[in-house]
């Protein structure tokens, strides 16, 4: 347990760290995709044996309903994830000394009917991981793709946040998304659902259909 405590927390400080820090002093999406996606790569290389590199309370999510880890074991994830989270935006506001500056995710208004904006919202982050989730759970179930995990998982999730970030600024993580919102609060918090929501209903689609996907027969 002390060792899924350390991954989580390290991992998950990693990944708010220093993908929001780019996000916010680069304000560039291709650098801040990159950030994010290698970061999952290094410390899934470096830190995955001591926890399994979730990193993300969806991702753990997924491994329950696959029955990889317990509830019980998915409860210490979460809590371990939100540790990780908060320290790794406070170490960005600390550098940005900007509370309103945080990288937060925001639906960006693609419509006239803010309505419609937060439904395109939703059904982007719903997408995205589904796709993100789906890929982790093929990854994992062919042995031949044991050693490329981390970098086929940074790759896809660096993919990923080019198609969501103009929309959302993508998110695909509730602790990426909790994290800066409980400091800048205003809409940030006020949408904080949307970012909850969208990735817990993608990861369970992609349970949902990996299930129908034929296994090579042993």
């Amino acid at each position: 347990m002390k060792k899924l405590y350390f991954g989580e927390i390290l991992g998950t400080f990693a990944l708010i760290f220093i993908g929001c820090t780019v996000a916010v002093l680069s304000g560039n999406l291709l650098t801040t995709a990159l950030a994010f996606g290698t970061t999952v790569v290094v410390m899934s290389y470096t830190i995955g044996h001591l926890s399994g590199s979730h990193f993300n309370p969806v991702v753990s999510l997924a491994m329950a309903v696959k029955k990889k880890i317990t509830w019980n074991e998915f409860l210490h994830y979460i809590l371990a994830q939100f540790v990780g989270g908060i320290f790794g935006i406070l170490a960005v506001y600390v550098i940005t000394h900007d509370r309103n500056s945080l990288g937060s995710n925001q639906v960006s208004a693609l419509s006239s009917s803010e309505s419609i904006s937060i439904f395109i919202g939703l059904f982007t982050e719903i997408l995205v991981t589904f796709f993100f989730i789906f890929v982790i759970l093929m990854v994992q179930s062919k042995q031949e793709l044991e050693k490329f995990a981390g970098l086929i998982i940074g790759i896809t999730l660096s993919l990923l946040i080019l198609v969501a970030g103009p929309v959302t600024n993508a998110s695909l993580n509730p602790i990426r998304s909790l994290a800066p919102a409980l400091i800048e609060f205003g809409k940030p918090l006020e949408q904080l659902w949307i970012f909850i929501l969208g990735p817990t209903v993608g990861s369970l689609l992609a349970v949902f259909v990996y299930n129908f996907v034929p296994q090579d027969e042993s």
